[in-house]
């Protein structure tokens, strides 16, 4: 991701010493947003495209060099042990980078 977690954990903390965080790890496809639709566009009301331009702009520039990982295509058992390494992947890093746990 692009967001500075560890700045976001100690404004967390300083705000409240006895905050609790949660690892949520949601192993599937990646969503497909259909930003660039009437029909996204509908809720939003009168908002400038300027706003879509930014939000596109920003998503691209951060983009990671590989791309995201899917499940399709796998076994369930293959789905269960990829999601099982990708939780544990990601306790290391909350434990290890972002000093939680």
């Amino acid at each position: 991701g692009f967001l500075d977690l560890r700045r976001i954990i100690e404004v967390c903390e300083k705000a409240n010493p006895e905050v609790q965080f949660n690892l949520e790890m949601i192993t599937r496809d990646p969503l497909r947003v259909p930003c660039l639709t009437d029909g996204y566009w509908t809720t939003f009301g009168q908002l400038p495209g300027a706003h879509l331009a930014r939000t596109l702009s920003m998503v691209r520039r951060s983009q990671g060099a590989r791309p995201l990982p899917r499940v399709t295509g796998r076994t369930a058992k293959d789905r269960v042990a990829f999601e099982e390494a990708n939780v544990r992947v990601s306790f290391g890093h909350a434990r290890e980078k972002l000093g939680l746990g």
